[in-house]
């Protein structure tokens, strides 16, 4: 039976914790759950096993060492809204092609703890945590072999969980807890791939006669017919809404557009929630790494639900 991809993450994360404090602490290898072992290791356990286990140890050398686990993991609803989550996570393959799959967005919370009778190494260890923030931290996966997740890390206040009480059982052992929290993606259906539409197919009738009606078919090759050049020139106008800042007066649609706009252009907004109205261009940037383009407006939208079209005043 395979890993899952939590574990997956939890393995990471232990693996950072080691790379990060395991020089300072003097830690010399991973560990496990084996309580043999959690001497000079990073483990994945609870405080509370990695306390009892302290506290039987009282009375003989104690050696440093660190155990890290996963306190959360929930659906991510704002992250599963974003562009990025929508048209799916790109990615190198093997044979040089890009490649795209679906995943589902989560937010993973984790809690490494250092322990040390010095609370100088702890204090080496706390820099370290807040030295790291600066540093774009990420976390690398590799799924199915071939697919590379890279999620962001982010970090909160360093809690000192040391306790008075604790001084008779497992002696003078100073305890930090560094919070962690990924922004971690589950692949779907194994790492299936997905693509865009490549073929856009219209019925049209007459509400008169519904028997009488005629289909086009635009796979994305030049037809010369007055109706794909009809269908050319609506598609044209009409951009779909991907998000939408309310404080920063912007809606974000997909693919490179800024060439389409310029100062001062008159836009609509309709189908959406709560923002259908005229709105007057300020700027258009395009973004690279989520291929969208950025609109911002002299008026403020209403929400910031994303959703409806962007319609260009011609």
């Amino acid at each position: 039976m395979a890993d899952s991809v939590t574990y997956s993450y939890d393995v990471a994360a232990r693996a950072l914790a080691y790379k990060r404090f395991g020089t300072i602490l003097g830690i010399d290898r991973l560990g496990s759950t084996d309580v043999e072992r959690i001497n000079k290791g990073v483990v994945l356990c609870p405080r509370a096993i990695a306390e009892r286990y302290v506290s039987e140890k009282r009375g003989e050398t104690f050696l440093d060492f660190m155990n890290v686990y996963r306190r959360s993991i929930a659906f991510s609803w704002k992250r599963n809204r974003t562009v990025v989550s929508r048209r799916g996570l790109r990615y190198q393959k093997a044979n040089g092609r890009t490649a795209t799959i679906k995943a589902d967005a989560v937010d993973l919370d984790y809690d490494v703890w250092a322990w040390s009778t010095s609370l100088d190494k702890i204090n080496l260890c706390v820099e370290e945590y807040l030295r790291w923030q600066h540093e774009t931290p990420k976390v690398q996966i590799v799924y199915e072999s071939e697919f590379t997740l890279d999620p962001n890390l982010q970090f909160s206040s360093v809690v000192d969980d040391s306790r008075i009480e604790s001084l008779y059982d497992m002696g003078k052992v100073w305890i930090f807890r560094m919070p962690i929290h990924i922004d971690g993606w589950l692949p779907k259906d194994a790492g299936a791939e997905v693509g865009r539409a490549n073929k856009i197919q219209l019925t049209l009738y007459d509400r008169d006669d519904i028997s009488s009606y005629e289909e086009i078919i635009v796979p994305g090759s030049d037809q010369n017919t007055e109706l794909e050049a009809a269908l050319r020139m609506f598609r044209a106008s009409l951009y779909g809404i991907a998000e939408v800042d309310v404080v920063a007066k912007t809606f974000t649609i997909y693919d490179d557009r800024s060439s389409e706009f310029t100062v001062g252009d008159l836009i609509l907004v309709r189908d959406s929630t709560d923002n259908d109205e005229q709105y007057t261009v300020v700027s258009a940037m395009y973004s690279s790494e989520d291929d969208t383009t950025v609109i911002t407006v002299e008026e403020s939208p209403i929400s910031a639900t994303a959703d409806g079209h962007v319609y260009k005043i011609q």
